[in-house]
């Protein structure tokens, strides 16, 4: 009997602890919830990074018993009073030096007596998101939430917006937000925190010609814009580094200069535009390769020890997702066997872009939607050849001397040059009709067509002036950035570097 009434005891003491522990959690729910409307903290803030501002409280609590509970909270000015004590300057102080400080202030009065110092209250502040952003305007946060949290609040970033020189200014200093960096590496400085008064702008990008490649024994080969004081070792961090089959060569193409470097050279700062190719291992008996990258199944590079066609070369790779634009690929040749008689029998009447013999890493364009899907044995890959498929954007750019430039909705795979002017409101007063150009998406080659030619998706129609006679195709920049194709040039030079 003993033994039952020591069990029912037991479990009666278990209830009634499941009780007060479900009462205390939710007690602590409403407290933290009533707390995070008066601005308290809601989430971890780390003592070394967060910076102390006019709003912020702070309570110190005394050990011993006798000493009341201070809570105080920080000035305009940047000031914490304490009556009786006097005054700690702790305004745009880490909270780490902020303690510290007062600390140094307490413990004149107090230098026998143990105490702590806790941060009980963070500041609302107001900051107003500009530039190339879904919805600009001011916007109110609290003091631990960071840049990448006022941009998703304000609708996210628009399409050609930058995402690594954006800028947090309006104070005593400027802060520089690459959120590439932030969430390929975690490098929090890159994602600031926010501060009253501040102003985030989020410039447009619009010229690619500044865009860093980097392809080869690299995790994630890509273009990625460019930001001031780039280097080679924090580029490969943002490529999530090596694969493990690199050799130790790296070349940048450069202009018109080739510098070759070792890969360990983390520290050789990257000018816009640069061309980075991390060079792989030889492999024996390999007889030569090809490599595939963008929208295939498994990107990369495959032996090859003789010719084959465009479609075993895609089956090789597991064939093309669905999102692929196959009509927007590019092959990119060495010009040492750019010229071969095979390659040229073959696809004289589909190249858009005449090599001149001697030619060396430029591309060339292939209308793959002639031979896709059925045909594309006719189109001859030999060792060296890169491929690139990139995915679809289902847009188009028109710029230039049209009604209405800039970005349209491609609605098929194809359309004609007199349609997509069309729906640009047609030509300005002053255009050249018979001097069309298109820009290729991914190989970047220019062309002159008439209005029957067809353009594809992430492709550039420009129209130019009837004046302009020399040099206006000179002066552009690569437009195809605009309709997002900078993203998938994965720099098939890669192939041409050994």
């Amino acid at each position: 009997m003993k033994k039952g009434h020591a069990g029912a005891g037991s479990r009666d003491w278990h209830k009634i602890s499941a009780r007060v522990f479900i009462f205390m959690s939710l007690l602590a729910t409403l407290t933290n919830v009533a707390a995070a409307q008066e601005g308290s903290l809601s989430s971890l803030v780390d003592p070394d990074e967060y910076i102390i501002g006019p709003g912020d409280r702070f309570r110190v609590d005394f050990w011993e018993g006798t000493s009341p509970t201070i809570e105080v909270t920080v000035t305009p000015e940047g000031f914490l009073l304490l009556t009786g004590i006097g005054r700690a300057d702790v305004g745009d102080l880490i909270l780490s030096e902020a303690r510290a400080r007062l600390r140094e202030l307490i413990g004149k009065y107090y230098p026998d007596v143990a105490y702590s110092i806790t941060l009980v209250g963070i500041r609302s502040i107001k900051v107003l998101v500009s530039g190339a952003v879904k919805a600009p305007g001011m916007y109110e946060f609290v003091g631990t939430q960071r840049v990448s949290e006022a941009l998703e609040k304000a609708g996210g970033i628009v399409e050609g917006g930058s995402v690594r020189n954006i800028t947090l200014n309006g104070g005593v200093r400027e802060y520089l937000v690459d959120l590439l960096r932030y969430e390929r590496v975690g490098d929090m400085n890159a994602n600031p925190y926010l501060f009253s008064g501040y102003r985030i702008f989020v410039p447009q990008v619009i010229d690619s010609a500044t865009f860093l490649h980097i392809s080869g024994e690299v995790v994630k080969a890509g273009g990625y814009e460019y930001r001031h004081g780039d280097n080679l070792g924090g580029l490969l961090e943002i490529a999530h580094g090596l694969t493990g089959q690199q050799n130790d060569t790296v070349i940048i193409f450069r202009e018109d200069q080739e510098l070759r470097l070792n890969v360990a050279a983390a520290e050789l700062p990257l000018q816009p535009g640069d061309k980075i190719v991390v060079g792989r291992k030889l492999v024996e008996d390999e007889g030569g390769y090809f490599s595939i990258t963008g929208e295939v199944l498994s990107p990369g590079r495959y032996p090859l020890k003789k010719v084959i066609g465009l479609d075993a070369a895609l089956v090789r790779a597991g064939g093309v997702t669905p999102d692929a634009s196959i009509c927007s690929g590019a092959i990119f040749r060495k010009g040492s066997i750019r010229n071969d008689v095979v390659f040229a029998s073959r696809l004289k009447d589909e190249i858009y872009y005449n090599v001149s013999p001697g030619s060396h890493n430029l591309p060339v364009a292939v209308d793959l939607c002639r031979y896709y899907p059925e045909n594309l044995g006719k189109i001859v890959i030999v060792p060296g050849d890169s491929i690139v498929i990139p995915p679809k954007t289902g847009k188009v750019a028109v710029l230039g001397y049209v009604a209405n430039p800039g970005m349209l909705a491609l609605k098929e795979s194809r359309m004609s040059v007199r349609e997509i002017i069309r729906q640009a409101g047609g030509y300005s007063p002053g255009a050249d009709h018979g001097r069309v150009e298109i820009v290729r998406a991914v190989s970047g080659t220019r062309s002159l067509n008439g209005p029957a030619a067809f353009i594809y998706d992430g492709d550039a129609v420009v129209v130019p002036i009837k004046s302009e006679r020399k040099g206006f195709f000179d002066r552009l920049k690569d437009f195809a950035i605009l309709a997002g194709a900078a993203g998938v040039v994965y720099l098939a030079i890669d192939n041409m570097a050994d």
